[in-house]
Parts: structure tokens; sequence; C-alpha cells
């Protein structure tokens, strides 16, 4: 199983302990990659990836190797610091340059009209919020859901760690979650 861990945090000591344990858990082939030190730019709208070159962004950055390792993910944890309820500008990039993975077509899904996914496999997903004040998971959490029904991801879960002692309890935290996302671990 190919998983696919993305650090929104940078260089935290929070993080660094996060992304050690999950490491641990994923086991494995699991690639960690720090979106904090990737060329991200942000997405333009021109639609190019989903009309003229469909599932190719025309924007030269690091999306280019991105994409296809997280196209090719069968697990995507995500890892992102969490600020007024929402995730970090990193995260925001990245998940804005996803565009590619749908088409330009849309269905209903849920009485809601969204994108058609590209790719018939999508990766499980396990999003990871650090919060430093209380309350401010629950917003990102439901902004998370929204996301994965965009993507058409099915499989995922949500983990929310209050400051840098709540990483201790990752590993239960973790596993729960890889179950709620159709992973035993």
């Amino acid at each position: 199983m190919m998983n696919l861990i993305l650090n929104a945090c940078g260089k935290t000591s929070a993080a660094d302990e996060l992304l050690n344990v999950l490491g641990d858990i994923c086991g494995g082939d699991t690639d960690v990659i720090d979106l904090s030190e990737a060329n991200i730019r942000a997405c333009t709208g021109c639609m190019s990836c989903q009309i003229k070159r469909p599932g190719v962004c025309p924007v030269p950055d690091d999306m280019q190797k991105l994409l296809p390792a997280y196209i090719g993910a069968d697990l995507v944890v995500l890892v992102t610091p969490v600020f007024c309820g929402g995730y970090g500008s990193v995260y925001k990039k990245f998940l804005d340059r996803l565009c590619p993975v749908l088409t330009a077509c849309f269905t209903r899904r849920q009485g809601e009209t969204w994108h058609i996914p590209r790719y018939t496999k999508r990766p499980r997903m396990i999003g990871v919020g650090l919060v430093k004040k209380p309350g401010h998971g629950d917003i990102l959490k439901r902004l998370w859901e929204r996301n994965m029904r965009q993507l058409g991801i099915e499989e995922y879960a949500d983990i929310i760690i209050q400051g840098e002692g709540d990483v201790s309890r990752i590993r239960e935290t973790f596993s729960l979650a890889m179950q709620k996302a159709g992973i035993c671990p």
C-alpha cells in the first residue's frame, strides 16, 4: 500500500513529533512531503486542466510532481495547522490545485451539484488538524467533509490534535481514523 503524508505545518516540534508517529503507524511504502517547502503557486482559475488539457495543470511548479503522487497513493494523510477554524494557507493552495483530478462535468450527489471525479481510483484520506485554541477544530471538520465530498472521496476521516501534549494519544486516535477511512491498521 502506497501512503503519502502531506505536511502543511512546516518545521515545528508538534508537527515533527506527529509526523514521526504517523510514519511509524503507516509504515511500509510511505512518502512524507513538506508542502511548506514545495513551490506551489496559486490556482489561476484558467480551467485548462479540465477543458484544454484534461487532468494536466499548465502552471509550472511542484504540483506537476505532487499530483501524480496524490493520484497514485492509496492513503493520503493531510496535516495542517488550524487558523480561526480553517486550514493553513499552504494546505489551501494545494487543495485549490487539485482541480485536475476533477472533470468539467457535473453530477448531483446527496442533493447537491458536484464535479465528477476524473479517476475511478481515489485515495483514502485522513485529515489531521493541529489546533491551538479549543473549539476551532469543529469548523475544520466541516470544511474537510465538504472538500472530501467535492473530490468524490467517500472513505475519509479527520483528527483534531489539541496542543503539543495531545500528540501522545495519536496512535489510538489515528488507528480509529484508519478504520473509519476503510483501512485496517
